[in-house]
């Protein structure tokens, strides 16, 4: 990814032209004005080029909607120094609701976060550029392991009270560190992580060891966990700072601090909004919560002391509600046809032809971002039974079950013939090999048996294969919809396995119950993984190297907790993972993308194509997604990648999307 506007790279436009003042320059029609591409400046930049000073002005329907007559005017509100977008077509009309779908609370809910999520710095909408957000630039040291921040000057929470570095540093030394609340601090903060304050608006981040991709980091697997906190909502909870921490959470029905806390604030983003304690907790992302949800709807509305504002200088944002309703995914198609829906991505590509069929008549427009991949399948080799374990962590089990998958008959029967096959291994970088996307991917049913075969697992007279032992044996597959790509694909490849002796039970869960089991070393088989795509790898390796999950442990946890304890407690773990971690070690001290950082992924992809811990099944497969028509300023470029890896809708500035009439 390349950096701009960096403090050592950001440079002044000078070129002045008074007739841009409070006019409203727009990607479509820039009237002059010099963006550098990337849809915003900072409003020195903007106000040197136009030679005036620019006049903020607000939604005039804000108080009513935040329940406050007592707001400070706009321009008190802002920072300093606030963030200028520049509109893709307009500068827009403040008003109307936007509406999602979700499962349930922290469940299918990132889609809908990333419209009104921020993050010290994001990706612009080419995917490729790091740009500033809530902070205004950045710095590294020669070795990478210092990385400064500049905050915007006089920045506040969505309460009012001021954003500044010790917010920043409060999250990463009293939060992210601290043993109580997280046991296991979490990737790329475990290298001895640490903030220094350089002052109000400045904070240092320091490390152990050089952490030269933090930055795709934060805008890529971490961009959903902001690096800052409100430090002066949070202390009054904290056992660190408020001596009768426990006793208030004991009062509330939990046994310690930590218990209440990580209800009341969590380092997802969205865990804070998922209850009444949220309305405590203030925010920096474009829309607050102002009455407590329920498990059936919340609901947002902007935040007056939001950071951006367009080149008219309307403070962003424009739409007046964000609304958020739970209900069952089989229940998704029916809303959005029936037009109560304004941008979803629904779960399988089956609905793609009736979502087409109805486009008119729901008012909306259908998309199939590409760039996706998966559904994905792993082995749960540290099972807590011995005898399951020793199956699932022969490479020939796992081979077998691969090329058991008849991907042909999977994609045209579930994916409408859209998808592209292949496997887990990394794709569209450097070190990937064109034949990657048929190891072990070949439906050879022959095969498989030869491989079960060979490992002793023998088939009784019911037809089904028994384990080396004897006994009998049974793939037991919870599963979530929403990472099977379709509802029917565990059925279908359950039937495939049962084909070559494998029976398999399926169960269908939650996707939050499915993350809980995961997180206890519980599953046979996992599916929460991310995309070995070069925007997942720059912003972090846990894809290639055990527990292969930045949150969500797929197997190996048990191998990380006999390295921890020195053998003491765990199970040991194989050579092959142990290399993994090694290398995993040392690519993440080079910068994504070096000789050095692609050298070490040549060898963890060599290590993953023997052992094939994760089994893959496509090397693309479309998103389908939907917006309603009406609404503007959304880019017409079918957005790419529209996943978890770049933060869903998040470059692509959510922010700045309105209703012309403002309905």
């Amino acid at each position: 990814m390349r950096l701009k506007l960096s403090l050592v790279s950001m440079a002044t436009l000078i070129a002045t032209s008074p007739a841009l003042a409070q006019t409203c320059p727009t990607v479509a029609d820039p009237m002059g004005l010099d963006h550098g591409g990337i849809e915003q400046m900072e409003l020195a930049q903007f106000e040197a080029q136009t030679g005036t000073e620019m006049v903020f002005t607000q939604n005039p329907d804000l108080a009513a909607l935040v329940g406050r007559d007592d707001l400070p005017p706009v321009a008190e509100r802002l920072p300093a120094e606030p963030l200028v977008i520049v509109p893709y077509e307009n500068c827009g009309t403040y008003g109307g609701e936007m509406r999602y779908l979700a499962r349930a609370l922290e469940s299918n809910t990132s889609e809908g976060l990333s419209w009104r999520q921020v993050q010290l710095v994001r990706i612009d909408d080419d995917q490729e550029t790091i740009i500033p957000d809530v902070a205004t630039g950045w710095e590294w040291n020669d070795d990478y392991t210092e990385l400064t921040f500049t905050l915007r000057e006089g920045h506040r929470w969505s309460d009012g009270h001021p954003f500044t570095a010790h917010d920043v540093a409060f999250w990463l030394n009293d939060l992210i560190n601290n043993e109580e609340l997280y046991p296991t601090t979490r990737s790329p903060w475990n290298v001895g992580a640490r903030a220094e304050i350089i002052d109000d608006t400045t904070v240092r981040f320091v490390f152990d060891a050089p952490q030269p991709g933090l930055l795709n980091h934060l805008v890529g697997q971490g961009v959903f966990f902001a690096a800052f906190a409100p430090r002066h909502a949070l202390e009054p909870f904290h056992g660190d700072y408020a001596d009768n921490a426990d006793e208030l959470a004991q009062a509330a029905g939990f046994d310690t601090w930590a218990d209440w806390f990580r209800v009341r604030w969590g380092h997802w983003m969205d865990r804070t909004t998922h209850s009444a304690l949220g309305l405590e907790v203030p925010t920096l992302e474009s829309h607050i919560m102002v009455e407590a949800p329920d498990e059936t709807y919340r609901t947002f509305v902007p935040n007056p002391y939001y950071h951006r504002v367009d080149t008219s200088g309307q403070q962003l944002p424009y739409v007046n509600r964000h609304s958020e309703r739970f209900i069952d995914p089989s229940l998704y198609v029916i809303e959005i046809i029936n037009g109560n829906v304004d941008q979803k991505s629904p779960d399988g590509l089956e609905n793609y032809p009736v979502l087409r069929e109805n486009e008119e008549a729901g008012n909306y427009r259908v998309i199939l971002p590409g760039g996706n991949k998966g559904p994905f399948i792993v082995f749960n080799q540290t099972h807590e039974d011995e005898a399951i374990r020793e199956i699932y962590a022969d490479p020939r089990f796992r081979q077998a079950m691969s090329v058991a998958i008849d991907r042909d008959e999977v994609n045209e029967t579930l994916f409408l013939g859209l998808a592209t096959l292949g496997t887990s291994l990394p794709y569209n970088t450097p070190f990937a090999e064109d034949s990657d996307t048929d190891h072990f991917a070949q439906f050879d049913p022959d095969l498989a048996n030869q491989l079960l075969d060979a490992m002793g697992m023998e088939r009784g007279s019911d037809g089904m294969r028994r384990r080396p032992d004897g006994e009998t044996f049974s793939i037991v597959w919870e599963y979530s919809s929403q990472f099977a790509g379709s509802p029917e694909f565990p059925i279908l490849v359950a039937e495939m396995w049962r084909d070559v002796g494998i029976d398999t039970q399926l169960r269908e869960i939650d996707s939050v119950t499915l993350g809980e089991r995961g997180r206890a070393n519980a599953l046979d088989i996992h599916m929460i993984y991310d995309q070995p795509i070069y925007p997942v790898l720059a912003a972090g390796l846990e894809a290639m190297v055990p527990p292969f999950h930045i949150n969500d442990p797929l197997t190996g946890l048990p191998w990380l907790e006999y390295i921890e304890t020195d053998g003491a407690s765990g199970q040991e773990p194989p050579q092959w993972a142990l290399d993994l971690l090694a290398l995993g070690e040392e690519a993440v001290t080079y910068p994504p993308g070096s000789e050095d950082w692609n050298q070490r992924l040549v060898q963890m992809t060599e290590i993953h194509r023997e052992h094939l811990p994760i089994i893959g099944v496509f090397a693309e497969l479309p998103r389908v997604s939907i917006i309603n028509a009406d609404l503007a300023n959304v880019p017409d470029i079918n957005w790419i990648g529209n996943s978890a890896a770049y933060g869903y809708m998040q470059p692509w500035g959510v922010d700045q999307w309105y209703y012309p009439a403002g309905q």
